[in-house]
């Protein structure tokens, strides 16, 4: 049978399951805060300093599509695809088709890169831009043709307007350092002045770069980078979050084996030794500049971010399994690699809590809020009071009551901050709409007042503020009834 044939079926096959595990339970969570946000800022783009360009097709998705849960993140499941595709095309170009076909393999299967694509949030995008701009790039080092080097340029520029993330600047500057490094003297004005139009047509982009950089050195929840948080790089990066933690030392040890396999398979070949340089530099230089600016100034470490490398570094293990394959006593690798895969889908799907630490921050498995709403629908009576305690509970619940108004505030005790932005509530007010100190809740009119408690994390408990302000009501009203939908709590209230 034609070889062409076989690799064609084999990446054909890829891809449809690769489609499979990405549009399997696709719409069976609830948005999550961070989805109500890219929902909202679809009506004031211009008035966001979140780069516009994703957010231009999100809400012509919308217009198309509707604005369920299945439907929107349907976008996200198009651009993981296409990532799919494209790491096989680099991995194939760069290498051979083996490497491609593995990377995609990986890809395909890997929880992290599921997670995201079934996420309103723009990373998929990020990831596809990302790669597309690698692949000109590195066709034009190859074949000298100025189209390929255009094109790299447009890109690039598109990156810059999907996101304007740390990670994404770090992987652009590397980028053109990669470009600096092989141009050599005839070339590099031709690079200088490539870069100054990016940063010309991207200037807006960069002025709110450097106001959220502004922000963050003011505080946020991305800790301090430590020894457990580099381990966690490897576990999260390969199979998702969902795995536990305790397998995150053997998948660091694994994970470094294959990388070492991957250049020796590259040094036995003299002429790909160049072009593993280039994978891996494009890989890790921006880890390592996130890592130094985390040190040096505040934490930027998330691992989220991480997927604008993720596709590199997929291809870097793949020459690492092939490495690896032979002779029969070197399989254990691949085989332990392919039953963590399979691991790391398992935990994903059956939805095992993630640890509540802050090496999860912004990381949580998403709680049902339309149950919640349905009962408050059925329940509120007109002269009510609905009282939000918890910021991750607030605009979702406000998203999915539609057309209902009930009388609400975000409720707050003093002193209490933000698991989310690390500052107290009363210094962040714009974040959460209609905010009120608990000492001025007294004033409300209300026949009953329905708390909603509970954490970021589907834990099932209180974060701190909700159970202050419970505390608070307890002694202030009586307590009629309370009720959990697995991870978020609502209290009811009434007067002595």
């Amino acid at each position: 049978m034609n070889n062409v044939y076989i690799e064609r079926t084999i990446i054909v096959f890829i891809v449809i399951i690769g489609f499979l595990l990405r549009i399997y339970r696709i719409g069976y969570h609830d948005f999550w805060y961070d989805e109500i946000i890219s929902i909202s800022i679809t009506n004031r783009i211009s008035y966001c300093w979140n780069p516009p360009l994703y957010f231009y097709i999100l809400r012509a998705w919308m217009e198309m599509l509707g604005n369920n849960e299945f439907s929107l993140r349907l976008l996200s499941l198009v651009f993981s695809l296409g990532s799919l595709i494209l790491v096989y095309k680099l991995g194939k170009y760069i290498f051979n088709y083996k490497i491609g076909l593995i990377s995609a393999f990986i890809m395909a299967f890997s929880g992290y890169q599921i997670w995201y694509a079934q996420e309103l949030r723009p990373y998929s995008m990020v990831s596809f831009v990302g790669l597309i701009s690698s692949y000109f790039l590195f066709k034009f080092f190859r074949e000298k043709k100025d189209r390929n080097w255009i094109l790299f340029l447009a890109f690039s520029v598109c990156g810059i307007y999907s996101d304007v993330s740390y990670y994404y600047i770090a992987f652009f500057a590397v980028q053109f350092l990669i470009c600096i490094l092989l141009a050599g003297k005839r070339g590099i004005f031709r690079i200088i002045l490539s870069l100054g139009g990016i940063l010309l047509a991207s200037l807006m982009q960069i002025n709110n770069f450097i106001a959220k950089l502004k922000y963050l050195n003011r505080g946020f929840w991305i800790t301090d980078v430590d020894l457990k948080s580099l381990l966690l790089f490897f576990k999260n990066i390969n199979f998702g979050y969902n795995l536990p933690d305790l397998f995150s030392l053997p998948i660091a040890a694994i994970s470094i084996l294959l990388i070492w396999g991957g250049f020796v398979l590259a040094y036995k070949t003299k002429e790909k030794k160049q072009d593993y340089y280039f994978l891996f530099t494009i890989c890790f230089l921006p880890v390592v500049l996130i890592l130094v600016f985390s040190k040096l100034f505040f934490p930027v470490y998330f691992y989220r971010g991480f997927i604008v490398i993720s596709s590199y570094y997929y291809m870097l293990l793949s020459l690492g399994l092939v490495y690896f394959f032979r002779p029969l006593y070197k399989l254990i690798l691949p085989a332990l690699y392919l039953f963590l895969t399979f691991l790391g889908l398992f935990s994903y799907y059956r939805d095992w809590n993630i640890p509540a630490t802050g090496y999860y921050a912004g990381i949580y498995v998403k709680k049902p809020f339309r149950p919640a709403v349905k009962f408050l629908e059925k329940n509120v009576e007109d002269n009510d009071f609905i009282a939000y305690a918890n910021s991750s509970s607030h605009i979702v619940m406000n998203y999915y009551f539609k057309d209902k108004v009930f009388k609400h505030n975000f409720i707050y005790y003093p002193g209490m901050k933000d698991d989310s932005y690390g500052r107290e509530y009363s210094s962040i007010k714009c974040q959460q709409g209609e905010t009120l100190s608990i000492y001025d809740s007294d004033f409300l009119d209300f026949s009953r007042l329905w708390l909603i408690g509970c954490r970021w994390e589907r834990s099932g408990e209180l974060d701190e503020n909700s159970q202050k302000v419970k505390y608070y009501l307890d002694k202030m009203l009586l307590l009629q009834d309370a009720i959990e939908f697995d991870g978020l709590w609502i209290f009811k209230y009434v007067r002595h």
